[in-house]
């Protein structure tokens, strides 16, 4: 602005209102670089409900023989367990002040706007990785971060899921904490294999399976999924996992720096499981200015649910060797 020129309102308004593009710009840019890494695991859906309630149905179970003249027997489907998901709000501001802005002295501002950016796509990330590090207890470790649960009133992975028809209850988590080898992948491949409806009949288990754990457990499974030969023996037997339906997914999230575990570690079925993501407000910005000071303010805000309705298709080890039963 030339020496002795009155700023004006109009002139002013002008400058908030570049700085305001530029913010929105640092915001665009920012999401879209952004590749979150939960999206092969979790189902994401958009909501524009306060809360959305799921509930699941099991059977109509196995036909039944019929003799000659004989009515068909009438099928009859369970209804399961209801869940809930209820989308919280999370959200941070940054200001850039008049002085700043008549400056033109705010380019820490806008790094400060990607930084802020970022974290609220990881917020989202380790929030619903927090579904998994929280698996195997029925309350939130981090009050910020609740799970939505499956209503059988059991941890997600549990030894003791009730079912609806009265029968035998089942387990998705290993009892003695078996920790990450070869043999205890199948060991949980077998178990998901096993897995029944409410009504006492086998899921339809179809699809790959995908391995998730920590950092800390990278190296052996990769050793375990990737070896040309069987990892851990010294005989040349055919690495069974290599080449066969395994992924494998690794996340920080689920370390013990990170509220999590380092032994820690999942089997699933991703075309099986319920893991799901409600999205009532994807991330957005907004600028505004503050009529009292002129700053310019940036706010990044989101709304979401994380959590699952039904445990089928997970199984999960707390790698501890310790006995569990919950």
């Amino acid at each position: 602005m030339p020496a002795g020129t009155i700023e004006t309102r109009s002139t002013f308004g002008g400058l908030t209102r570049g700085v305001e593009a530029q913010f929105m710009d640092v915001f665009d840019q920012t999401v879209s670089d952004y590749k979150a890494g939960y999206t092969n695991l979790f189902e994401v859906r958009s909501s524009q409900k306060e809360r959305e309630r799921f509930t699941g149905v099991a059977g109509p179970g196995n036909l039944v023989k019929k003799d000659e003249g004989d009515n068909f027997t009438r099928a009859a489907r369970i209804k399961t367990y209801n869940t809930e998901f209820i989308p919280v709000t999370y959200g941070k501001a940054i200001e850039a002040t008049m002085e700043e802005i008549e400056d033109v002295d705010f380019k820490e501002k806008l790094n400060a706007a990607k930084q802020l950016t970022r974290r609220g796509l990881t917020t989202k990330e380790k929030h619903v990785y927090q579904v998994f590090n929280d698996a195997f207890r029925t309350t939130d470790s981090l009050t910020g971060f609740p799970t939505m649960r499956y209503g059988d009133a059991v941890p997600m992975v549990s030894t003791i899921h009730p079912r609806k028809d009265g029968g035998t209850a089942q387990s998705n988590a290993s009892a003695t904490g078996i920790p990450l080898t070869e043999a205890n992948i199948n060991v949980a491949r077998l178990a998901i294999l096993a897995q029944l409806e409410d009504d006492g009949t086998p899921i339809d288990t179809t699809g790959r399976f995908l391995l998730l754990t920590s950092p800390a457990l990278e190296k052996t499974a990769m050793e375990i999924l990737k070896s040309d030969y069987r990892s851990g023996t010294a005989n040349n037997d055919i690495n069974f996992y290599k080449g066969a339906n395994f992924d494998l997914a690794i996340s920080k999230y689920l370390g013990a720096s990170q509220g999590g575990s380092d032994t820690q570690w999942f089997l699933l079925m991703p075309e099986m499981t319920k893991l799901l993501v409600i999205d009532r407000k994807s991330l957005e910005a907004r600028t505004s200015v503050d009529e009292d000071n002129l700053n310019v303010k940036y706010t990044v805000n989101a709304r979401w649910a994380a959590g699952y309705w039904d445990w089928r298709g997970i199984w999960g080890s707390k790698g501890d060797g310790a006995a569990y039963s919950a």
